[in-house]
């Protein structure tokens, strides 16, 4: 179970308008000091994926942002990926 600060979105965004209220309430989240961004988890690779963590719970997040062939997504992190 998450927290609600982990809730505020999951899976594939089905639009441009989703990613971009998902995209400003993790911009409210960092500025009310309750999700911390670490930084891009490959910068090598093709796709911007961005990875952040709860301030209240601890959860790893990961902001794939969308481009025109790839829709994104607000997905919980595995432990693979830490």
């Amino acid at each position: 179970m998450s927290c609600e600060v982990c809730q505020l979105h999951s899976g594939k965004f089905r639009s441009e308008l989703e990613y971009m209220k998902v995209r400003k309430r993790v911009a409210a989240l960092i500025a009310k000091g309750e999700l911390d961004e670490l930084g891009e988890i490959d910068p090598t690779s093709s796709f911007c994926r961005i990875k952040y963590q709860c301030k209240v719970c601890g959860q790893l997040r990961v902001l794939e942002v969308p481009d025109q062939a790839f829709r994104g997504g607000w997905n919980k992190l595995s432990n693979k990926s830490k």
